[in-house]
């Protein structure tokens, strides 16, 4: 199944020395993603690890949290 590209107008720069930047390109490599699917992958992971306490957090479920903005995003609604 093919889901619809989201548009993404918000940029951020990063700035990474040149082992952070290979350990990123070896990721994508090593799993046939994007360096920046990547490193958004990464960064909304790690804002939606800060902004959930550790008690939840074994309850959270990020699939979930997606398949369910899909279908959102896929109804039209």
């Amino acid at each position: 199944m093919s889901y619809p590209k989201l548009k993404r107008t918000n940029r951020y720069s990063v700035n990474l020395n040149d082992d952070e930047s290979q350990l990123i390109e070896l990721a994508a490599k090593a799993t046939g993603v994007h360096p920046s699917v990547i490193v958004r992958q990464l960064a909304m992971s790690k804002a939606i690890e800060t902004l959930v306490s550790e008690e939840s957090l074994s309850e959270f479920n990020l699939l979930d949290i997606i398949n369910k903005g899909a279908q959102t995003q896929l109804s039209g609604s």
